[in-house]
């Protein structure tokens, strides 16, 4: 494991606290603006910085984070601009797990193989490839485990048993849990749906799991306390930033409570 991502969930763990994640796209609305925003995050206490690497065709994700998406690629972002700003973050907040989170097209184009070795370059811990099947992630984990970046897993709702069983015996870091079928921003499903599914993954691991897609506001962090270790939040802090950053820095604190 990435030394920063273990340290976040054995001390949340000991705390015996669901942590708060947070997803903003690289570069929206524009490079600097972003920046400051992601350091406002770290600055207001989120546990985990997801850093949504810009592309065209963001299939997984609703009208807020695609309009994000859009907006930030128009403004110049680049894959090699987020980079950039991870390296910027890390300078300032040396602890704080940074998490990239994206789609193949993207590193492919960089080439997966320097995409890794700058990741590392530029404090990376992580990183979440939403379009890439497990049948596709070998090279991949060979190239992130040998410079220190955890390929994390998804799940779905839908994800068979012994598919599970499969993809939780190869994450690293941690595995990421969609609470719903669907696309980002859609309301997180039934609480009790999400437990049962959690509990089934806790049967054959003991994984940190991160919840996330259609988690908005305090009550949805609540309703998952004790069951998962991080419940990520993204569309609504992405409408947030579309006010500025002071609404930004008020979003997270009603969502850490």
């Amino acid at each position: 494991m990435n030394a920063r991502i273990d340290e976040l969930f054995l001390r949340l763990r000991r705390e015996r606290r669901t942590g708060v994640g947070t997803y903003l796209v690289a570069g929206d609305p524009d490079p600097e603006t972003s920046l400051q925003a992601f350091r406002t995050l770290a600055a207001g206490g989120a546990d985990l910085l997801e850093v949504g690497i810009p592309f065209s065709d963001p299939v997984a994700d609703g009208p807020a984070v695609a309009d994000a998406h859009a907006r930030a690629l128009r403004a110049g972002q680049t894959l090699p601009r987020t980079l950039e700003l991870v390296e910027a973050l890390r300078c300032e907040h040396a602890r704080i797990p940074v998490v990239l989170m994206g789609y193949a097209n993207p590193l492919l184009q960089y080439g997966t193989g320097a995409f890794f070795e700058d990741a590392r370059r530029c404090g990376v811990d992580g990183l979440i490839v939403v379009d890439q099947p497990l049948e596709h992630a070998a090279p991949w984990a060979d190239l992130a485990r040998a410079a220190g970046v955890d390929l994390v897993r998804m799940l779905a709702p839908t994800t068979p048993e012994e598919r599970v069983g499969q993809i939780l015996s190869e994450a690293e870091g941690f595995a990421y849990l969609v609470t719903r079928t669907g696309i980002t921003g859609s309301v997180m499903a039934d609480p009790t749906a999400v437990q049962a599914k959690v509990a089934q993954l806790r049967h054959g691991s003991d994984l940190p799991l991160a919840a996330g897609f259609g988690i908005s506001c305090a009550d949805d962090i609540a309703a998952l306390g004790g069951c998962v270790d991080l419940a990520v939040v993204g569309s609504c802090l992405v409408d947030a930033l579309s006010q500025g950053l002071p609404a930004l820095a008020e979003r997270l604190r009603t969502l850490r409570g």
